[in-house]
């Protein structure tokens, strides 16, 4: 932008015979207009801390919202005033998604529910952690501890054998070890 508006000035000097008073006023008129545009980017440490802000309101309402089967990004973005990609980008340099913090935390309260005494049903468990219903509950929970519902309340229940690492999701038990 500064190049071009640069460029302008040149050639319109170029063009015609103008006064110094007119030359100068052109210029800072320009400048003006460059400093403005400059002003509006947003600078890299204000992108960044703005990007946390509303990755920890995110988690704020994701921890108080999570259980609302209804709840979804929509009405993240919606309560945390933003729209649904800035929500994306808030989260583009995060280690996971909002997608993913909300799932992630729905799956840690079906975790507490499921080694709650006495044994609630699945339908129950699925309701008071935010999923829509059992089925849901019982995919995602497979895909992200490897193991069914049912499979994981039996493994708590035995209790010592259990390796520790069965108890987390994948994304809590960091690197695997090679085969």
């Amino acid at each position: 932008v500064g190049t071009t508006l640069a460029r302008f000035v040149y050639e319109w000097m170029q063009v015609s015979e103008h006064s110094p008073a007119e030359t100068a006023a052109t210029e800072a008129t320009l400048l003006s207009l460059v400093r403005s545009l400059y002003q509006q980017l947003p600078a890299p440490r204000e992108s960044s801390s703005r990007a946390e802000g509303v990755r920890t309101a995110a988690e704020r309402v994701i921890e108080r919202r999570h259980s609302d089967a209804t709840f979804g990004l929509d009405e993240l973005a919606q309560t945390l005033h933003i729209s649904r990609r800035q929500l994306f980008r808030s989260f583009e340099d995060a280690e996971e998604s909002a997608g993913e913090l909300l799932l992630r935390r729905r799956l840690l309260t079906a975790r507490e529910q499921l080694m709650r005494t006495p044994l609630q049903d699945l339908e129950t468990v699925a309701a008071v952690s935010g999923f829509a219903d059992a089925a849901a509950l019982r995919a995602q929970f497979t895909r992200r501890l490897g193991m069914s519902p049912s499979e994981f309340r039996r493994t708590a229940s035995i209790g010592a054998g259990v390796p520790a690492a069965a108890m987390l999701l994948s994304g809590e038990q960091g690197p695997r070890p090679a085969p």
